[in-house]
């Protein structure tokens, strides 16, 4: 794979004054042992990459595997791997959808119109009712409480969502390796993937990072849910969209960017804060 993963990367953002770190130090609801500030940690989640069918619907007399009813091949795979590596990397918790999104989309509210994918929709009423009893509602409430159990911990929870995206939409490229995605009227979630696009660079210069794209940061997700629940000077949500490109090739290079995307996280959650506590005379 040649470097850049597919396009060069020849802009760098300017020198950024503290940022979203700064501000988490001077923000008068860090009350707990300044040290934790030290050690910030993130939430890391992937909503698409599962393939679990539940036995009860697999078994379902009105279901033919072989009839395109159940979409096991609906499954992110690049996002789930590079989610796990990344998480592991980090030694941070991890939330996982065991579950196909080709069966029920739990990053849709349960009113959305897609939440039920086109070849789910041809399952029984009262069995999407039970997805959503069973699948959605679960998943949704599971990510709830880590989210609420890390600001108990912090002060705050960082939350970084997986998925991939297609090199190519309705016959255009989607010209990026990486895409964060954001809500441009919360400030800490802006300084916060600009800082992290500027380690990037530094870390990772083959990588392409581009800002809200493919799509808006606003646009319906696992995010916009969460950000109805917890307060923006309490939950900074970021989806993190991977080309398949590269994310969904086997290779060394993948794996290298995983880690360098990883690193620079790090570099932005430890070192940095580490070092800026020292600045504030909070050690």
């Amino acid at each position: 794979m040649k470097l850049s993963l597919l396009w060069s990367s020849s802009y760098r953002y300017g020198e950024r004054s503290w940022g979203f770190v700064g501000r988490v130090l001077e923000s008068p609801c860090i009350t707990k042992q300044i040290w934790a500030i030290g050690q910030m940690s993130v939430i890391i989640s992937c909503e698409t990459g599962g393939d679990r069918i539940p036995d009860w619907l697999s078994l379902s007399p009105g279901v033919e595997r072989d009839a395109g009813i159940l979409p096991l091949h609906k499954t992110d795979g690049p996002a789930r791997y590079a989610a796990t590596r990344m998480a592991a990397k980090l030694n941070e918790r991890i939330l996982l959808n065991e579950y196909s999104a080709g069966l029920v989309d739990v990053t849709r509210s349960i009113r959305h119109r897609s939440v039920f994918p086109v070849s789910a929709k041809k399952i029984q009423e009262h069995e999407r009712k039970r997805l959503i009893e069973e699948v959605h509602v679960p998943y949704r409430e599971r990510l709830k409480q880590a989210i609420a159990d890390q600001i108990d911990e912090q002060g705050y929870s960082i939350h970084l969502s997986v998925r991939s995206f297609s090199l190519r939409k309705n016959g255009k490229l989607q010209r990026t390796d990486v895409g964060l995605l954001y809500d441009p009227a919360r400030e800490d979630e802006v300084d916060f993937c600009l800082d992290w696009i500027d380690e990037m660079y530094a870390d990772v210069p083959m990588v392409r990072v581009r800002r809200n794209y493919p799509r808006r940061g606003t646009v319906e997700s696992i995010h916009t849910a969460m950000r109805t629940v917890f307060a923006d000077h309490a939950y900074l949500g970021i989806e993190v969209l991977l080309n398949r490109a590269w994310a969904a090739r086997e290779v060394y290079r993948r794996d290298e960017a995983i880690d360098g995307i990883a690193r620079s996280l790090c570099v932005l959650l430890d070192d940095e804060t580490e070092t800026d506590a020292i600045a504030y005379n909070v050690a």
